[in-house]
């Protein structure tokens, strides 16, 4: 299987104005500031940006390990939805998991490594099995099953 690994970082959340005022060069976290937000826009661009590698004869498998300011495991399967899975164009545009335009890609893992208490590592993926890929493409069903039972 060939894995292709992502990491969307908070400083592209940032407009432009705020780059420009310096914004990326500060510390992540700031007080209690907030935003709006468009995971399933992250969700798309990481899928576009890597499309290229995953070529015809192999399985293929995206993970998203990012570092926004609220990473994309931790919304849990709606971003996940709307991205690869939503049938209307209400996002812009249908899922990328409703076409053929993806069948390259077997499927896609949110990746997400937290502290715990008692300073232990807490590990969370979210895989999402593309229903449109190629048959050579398509993540093998034991490793699919494996992820789903968690």
């Amino acid at each position: 299987m060939f894995v292709e690994i992502k990491s969307p970082r908070w400083e592209g959340q940032l407009s432009q104005e705020l780059r420009d005022a310096g914004r990326a060069k500060q510390e992540k976290y700031q007080g209690i500031e907030g935003g709006a937000d468009d995971p399933w826009c992250a969700i798309r661009a990481s899928i576009r940006k890597a499309y290229s590698k995953f070529h015809t004869r192999q399985p293929n498998l995206l993970v998203i390990a990012d570092d926004r300011f609220m990473p994309l495991a931790t919304w849990g399967d709606l971003p996940a939805e709307q991205a690869l899975f939503i049938t209307s164009s209400a996002l812009g545009e249908v899922g990328y998991f409703t076409t053929q335009a993806y069948e390259n890609l077997g499927g896609v893992a949110l990746f997400k490594a937290e502290a715990a208490l008692g300073g232990t590592l807490k590990y969370t993926l979210l895989l999402y099995a593309n229903p449109m890929a190629l048959q050579e493409t398509w993540l093998p069903d034991n490793f699919v099953k494996t992820f789903a039972e968690e």
